[in-house]
């Protein structure tokens, strides 16, 4: 004879363990559904944070010369980066939400400085591990990466600007020369930014924006699609209603912090 109440307990045995199975499912389900949303917003923080995100490429280790300890010196940096200023940038991210256009745009403005402020702490922070001749490489890897992802409106950017010591008019030349082009929102090269921008800038400051490029590196695929969000021109996607992009002083991309010529 069958022992019942056996039986019985190994049902309910079966039943849990189904359902814990079925649990564990809809929990994965929900993490995988969130992961994109987590990873847009990581990387959104990741901007505001200087050149932290090139530090994750094993390639610009290679190129910096980035040895074992001071590789974990930057890890432990990056860590402490984003614990001191993540915060911030999170209740700044939130302070946009709900907002109509013109109010969002007039909080982006406000707030531009002190994300600029950040973005330099964090800069300094990452300078102070790696030395002046490693971050000045990575600066020139950081010029190339934001001009060939946002186009060459980003060359009007407060700090490059500078550097390449950028009038007013040149300035506008460069945003209303960015409007009209690359309205797909593919990389640029860098020859493409040269020729583009042969006819604004001096013969000196081309050889300026050469000493800012420095020797030309090979940004990873995966880097040049993450850095098409928003470009210093023509939004990707925008109808052509003849609304203009916001400008980089507005905090839509940031720009590489305290670049100078060699």
């Amino acid at each position: 004879m069958f022992n019942q109440p056996m039986i019985v307990r190994s049902l309910v045995l079966f039943c849990l363990l189904i359902g814990n199975l079925s649990l564990r499912a809809q929990e994965s389900a929900v993490e995988s559904t969130d992961a994109p949303r987590a990873e847009r917003r990581q990387r959104g923080e990741d901007r505001m944070l200087g050149m932290i995100p090139l530090l994750r490429l094993e390639t610009v280790h290679e190129e910096l010369g980035i040895g074992d300890e001071q590789s974990e010196t930057l890890e432990t940096v990056t860590l402490e980066i984003r614990e001191d200023f993540g915060e911030q940038i999170r209740g700044f991210w939130q302070s946009l939400r709900n907002l109509a256009p013109e109010e969002r745009r007039a909080k982006r403005r406000e707030g531009s400085e002190k994300m600029s402020g950040i973005r330099r702490k964090s800069n300094e922070r990452v300078k102070g591990v790696l030395g002046e001749k490693k971050f000045r490489r990575l600066q020139e890897i950081e010029v190339q990466r934001l001009v060939r992802t946002t186009g060459i409106g980003a060359l009007a950017s407060q700090d490059i600007a500078a550097a390449l010591d950028l009038t007013d008019q040149q300035k506008k030349q460069l945003r209303d020369q960015a409007e009209g082009s690359r309205e797909q929102g593919e990389p640029i090269s860098l020859d493409e930014v040269r020729a583009q921008v042969k006819e604004v800038l001096t013969a000196e400051q081309m050889a300026k924006l050469d000493t800012l490029f420095g020797a030309a590196f090979d940004l990873p695929q995966e880097l040049l699609e993450r850095g098409r969000g928003r470009r210093f021109g023509r939004q990707r996607g925008e109808r052509s209603s003849g609304r203009r992009n916001r400008s980089a002083q507005e905090g839509d991309q940031p720009a590489a912090e305290g670049v100078n010529p060699k």
